[in-house]
């Protein structure tokens, strides 16, 4: 079989949180072989948790004006591919 693309986080930011609103956002990649499993590096904000498909949700539940983290996603070649980005 011919090699995979490189396995690249495509998500470039994520919309505002508002506080006490419920949020989700949709983390993306491309490349490598799908499906993927996605991880926080960082503690995200408190009140969001990121799930295994790269789906970011929960209620935001602290002011402020940015909150950046890191974030893994690992595809499921032999071996793994794996992209990280904040």
């Amino acid at each position: 079989p011919a090699p995979s693309e490189a396995l690249t986080i495509t998500t470039e930011s994520l919309e505002d949180a508002v506080l006490g609103t419920p949020y989700e956002a949709n983390l993306e990649a491309s490349g490598g072989t799908a499906p993927y499993e996605w991880s926080a590096i960082d503690e995200l904000p408190p009140g969001l948790t990121l799930s295994a498909d790269g789906k970011v949700t929960g209620i935001p539940q602290e002011l402020g004006d940015s909150a950046a983290f890191r974030v893994e996603c690992r595809d499921a070649g032999t071996p793994s591919k794996t992209a990280q980005a904040i």
